[in-house]
């Protein structure tokens, strides 16, 4: 029904969002994306590296959209909070890098978003769900890639992104 928010959870998972920070600390060498690790206790990637990222929440419905067929931007208003709520980060502009369907743990299929940012200010203050943080570098994930470390099917993306940044 349109205006009302829709409630999808029978059939899909909710959509999710991550979003890869970078700063850089010398062009273009010293570009860096943020890397958290995710906490053993996680169900989905425990112990593994990944962006911070989440599923959509109520709140990342814009509440003007009321009425209206299609919501716009929720996946990226999701990605900003997402890297608020796990970074304590305040970030840039989002825009989007790629978006793929996965299966969730219980099958049911879902949207995930895919996004780049830049780092804005902030002091980082990890969440609940991560036990540490790293700036690294595109040969440092590359590392981690070979070590099976991430979360998986994040490396071409980490490519796809230093390939638009022109820095690999």
């Amino acid at each position: 029904m349109i205006g009302t928010k829709p409630d999808t959870r029978d059939i899909y998972a909710p959509p999710k969002a991550f979003v890869f920070i970078h700063k850089q600390d010398g062009f273009p060498v010293g570009t860096r994306l943020l890397m958290l690790k995710r906490e053993p206790h996680c169900r989905m990637f425990p112990c593994r590296w990944n962006p911070p990222g989440g599923g959509v929440e109520p709140k990342d419905f814009p509440d003007e959209a009321a009425g209206n067929f299609f919501y716009l931007n929720v996946l990226e208003a999701a990605a900003v909070r997402e890297a608020l709520e796990e970074t304590g980060l305040e970030v840039g502009l989002v825009r989007c890098l790629d978006n793929a369907m996965y299966f969730h743990l219980d099958q049911r299929p879902a949207v995930v978003g895919f996004f780049h940012t830049a780092y804005v200010r902030g002091a980082i203050k990890l969440d609940e769900e991560s036990t540490e943080y790293k700036w690294l570098t595109y040969e440092e994930l590359i590392h981690l890639d070979q070590e099976d470390e991430m979360m998986d099917g994040i490396f071409p993306l980490v490519q796809t992104l230093f390939t638009r940044l022109r820095l690999c």
